[in-house]
């Protein structure tokens, strides 16, 4: 991502830094894979912690 991220917003994510487009295309191969055909009517927050339920 750009390193242009303010301060401000990376000291608001736990894990401290932007999350990556591999890493949303990871949680988005799961929920499509066998593995997560049991989940139903769920949200995947892929957001480093910044907010949760």
């Amino acid at each position: 991502m750009t390193s242009g991220f303010p301060d401000q917003l990376r000291a608001l994510i736990p894990v401290g830094r932007m999350g990556t487009a591999d890493e949303v295309a990871e949680a988005v191969a799961f929920l499509a894979g066998e593995n997560a055909g049991f989940i139903t009517s769920e949200v995947l927050d892929v957001n480093g912690g910044l907010w949760g339920d």
